[in-house]
């Protein structure tokens, strides 16, 4: 178990995975996340995240990112240009008993990621 899951498990947290496409979706939750994971062929998560609307990276922005995109193929196995790939996401702690949102992450540009250390923070 990673060290990160055992984190989440030790304080009663639980990851689910939201997906906005099927492609790709399986191999995500066997190769990674190995919880967890949804359809969203409506988006309503990605909605949530940026205030009622799927929020895209710009074209060029994309192509920018295409150095990052190389070095993080590298690093995930099986990681392609294929699908809807423009579509920013992110990430909600939701407290189970209230349904209150504890941590919220806002992907601005493709590849970044939350701070583990402040996804556990939000636990506590």
């Amino acid at each position: 178990m990673s060290n990160n899951r055992q984190k989440f498990e030790e304080r009663g947290a639980k990851l689910y995975a939201v997906c906005k496409e099927e492609l790709g979706m399986t191999e995500f939750n066997d190769d990674y996340l190995k919880s967890e994971v949804y359809l969203d062929q409506e988006k309503g998560f990605f909605k949530a995240l940026f205030g009622g609307e799927v929020k895209k990276i710009g074209f060029f922005k994309a192509i920018a990112s295409a150095g990052k995109y190389s070095r993080a193929k590298k690093q995930i196995k099986g990681a392609n240009l294929i699908g809807e790939g423009l579509i920013l996401g992110g990430l909600f702690v939701i407290e189970k008993s209230t349904g209150r949102v504890l941590y919220q992450f806002k992907e601005e540009k493709i590849g970044m990621t939350a701070d583990i250390e402040d996804i556990v923070e939000s636990l506590e």
